[in-house]
Order: structure tokens, then C-alpha cells, then sequence
């Protein structure tokens, strides 16, 4: 393990051998607490005669061979792949948790026959409940908005009922009664005989998604107002300068009120092109309201 032969070992300090520099007062402390007649169970690094550094498992107890003072008897196990391991799954859950904040996604798996359920960080987060909650199905509907509560227990008693996947919208209510909007995935998963132990799935908060959305709908609806507004208002405008077309050419008419009437057929038409002219959009009945604004003005004029 450590590179050594059994004779360049022999008689030789082991502190020598394989206590890297930095931790020979650990290796003393341990060896004291054995002298003193303690059990070690300890996991340490040690380091071997090339130099390179390996994760051990030390335990050691004290020994009495021949009724003098007790020996030292010590086991050194490598476990340095089992660090790595450690360490490469650690890494992996700090990227995935990472991940998941920024996502804004939370992970989570539902026990059928218990309806125990497990939340990470992210869910927990994204509920407003404390890690150190124990999450029941209880809990978790009691979050649930009470309008949303029997859509959603519908689609999950569903689920568990075709073992089949679901896929649900559904608003929750934080504890300091801000309103979050979640959209939820679940997958059945299944044991050797086919049967649905549980569900697994992950939750993720659409709340700002949803909020831009319905702004968005805001901001057409207040633009449809406005664009109809604008419409009446060329309508009443348009109207207007008829009027005064009419009014105007009413008062240059003849004695003998032959132009006048003339002029009132031809403002009359006038009138209806205005209208139909107005980017298409009056209607028949506009058309001839125009002309009778046309005709009432050129009757008042001429009275």
C-alpha cells in the first residue's frame, strides 16, 4: 500500500514512513489516545514512498501480548477511491443544486404507500419551508391555493390510477401569503412486478414567466382601447370638416336657389365619399349619417 519492502520498514519510525509534513502532531495525538488505552476509528491521509498522498482508514487499539505494556496494533486500510467518489458526488449535487436555484427548479419523489415526500434544497426553497421540515402530503396541500387544491388532487389520484406521467399547473401560497405559480412534472416509477412505488417529478416556479405574460395581455388590450378610440375620434373629426364643407358652400349659393339645391346634392355625395373614404372602416349607416349632417346643415344655412 504505502511502496515500502518489509525490510526497508523494519525498526523504523512509522511516523517516518508514511506521516506526511503537517500531520505528524495528529499522528502523535492518535497514538496517544491509544496508549492511554482508547479505541482510533479514523479516517486520515498518509503518504507513500514516492511521495503521492492516498486517503486511509486507521484503527487501532491497544494490545497486551505478554502482560508487559500493552502494544499498538493498527490497520490501515486505503479508501482513497471511496474519497474520490465521495468528493465526485458532492460536486455533482452542488451543480445540481446550483442548478436547480438558478433554474428556479426544484426536485422532489413521493412515496405512494406512505405519502412521505422528499424535497431538495430548491423545493424547499421555492415553498417557503424549512430544510428541516418533514414534508407529507398534508403539508404539501396545505400550500396549495384552495381554488387550485381539487384540480390538482384530481390529476395526481390520475396519475396513480393509469401509472402514467403528469403534467399540471397550480398556484401555492407562502406562509407570508405571497402567491407563487408552479408548473409540476411527475413520473411513476415502478418495482419488479410492475407496481407503482412512487412518484418522482420536479417543480418549477413560472411566477415571473407568468406575471410578464399577463402584462403583456395588459399591454394589447390597452392598445386594442386606444386604437378604437382614435378610430371615433377621425370619425367625429371627419364629420366635422363635412359640415363645414356643406355650411360653407351653402352660403355662396344663387338667389334662385338652383345652385343651392345643386350644391346640396353635390355636397350630399360629398358626404358619403367622406365617409367611405375613411380608411374603409364606417359603415353603411355612417355613410348616410354623413350625408344628413350634409343636408340638415345646407337646410339651416339656406333658412
Amino acid at each position: 500500500m504505502f511502496g515500502y519492502t518489509v525490510e526497508e520498514a523494519l525498526g523504523r519510525n512509522i511516523n517516518d514512513l508514511i506521516v506526511p509534513d503537517g500531520s505528524v502532531n495528529e499522528s502523535e495525538a492518535l497514538r496517544d489516545a491509544v496508549k492511554s488505552g482508547e479505541r482510533v476509528n479514523a479516517e486520515v491521509v498518509r503518504k507513500r514512498k514516492d511521495g503521492s498522498r492516498l486517503d486511509v482508514s486507521y484503527v487501532a487499539a491497544p494490545v497486551d501480548v505478554d502482560g508487559d505494556r500493552p502494544e499498538i496494533y493498527g490497520i490501515y486500510r486505503d479508501i482513497t477511491e471511496r474519497k474520490q467518489a465521495e468528493e465526485a458526488l458532492k460536486r455533482s449535487e452542488a451543480y445540481l443544486s446550483e442548478g436547480q436555484r438558478l433554474s428556479h427548479t426544484g426536485s422532489w419523489a413521493r412515496s405512494v404507500s406512505t405519502g412521505d415526500i422528499y424535497f431538495s434544497q430548491e423545493s424547499f426553497r421555492i415553498f417557503g419551508l424549512d430544510p428541516a421540515t418533514k414534508v407529507t402530503l398534508e403539508t404539501f396541500l396545505s400550500r396549495v391555493h384552495p381554488d387550485d387544491r381539487s384540480s390538482f388532487s384530481e390529476t395526481v389520484q390520475k396519475a396513480i390510477r393509469d401509472a402514467s406521467d403528469y403534467e399540471t399547473d397550480f398556484r401555492i401560497i407562502r406562509e407570508d401569503g405571497t402567491i407563487r405559480y408552479i408548473h409540476a412534472l411527475g413520473h411513476p416509477a415502478k418495482n419488479a412486478a410492475g407496481n407503482v412505488v412512487e412518484f418522482v417529478g420536479t417543480h418549477m416556479d413560472v411566477t415571473e414567466q407568468h406575471l410578464s405574460r399577463k402584462a403583456l395581455e395588459d399591454a394589447l388590450v390597452e392598445i386594442s382601447s386606444l386604437k378604437e378610440q382614435l378610430f371615433q375620434e377621425n370619425v367625429a373629426l371627419r364629420q366635422e370638416h363635412c359640415i363645414a364643407e356643406s355650411v360653407e358652400g351653402a352660403r355662396n349659393r344663387r338667389p334662385d336657389g338652383l345652385h343651392g339645391s345643386h350644391l346640396w346634392r353635390n355636397r350630399h355625395r360629398q358626404g358619403i365619399d367622406c365617409a367611405r373614404n375613411s380608411q374603409s372602416e364606417f359603415t353603411a349607416s355612417e355613410c348616410l349619417r354623413q350625408g344628413e349632417l350634409c343636408r340638415d346643415s345646407h337646410r339651416i344655412t339656406r333658412e
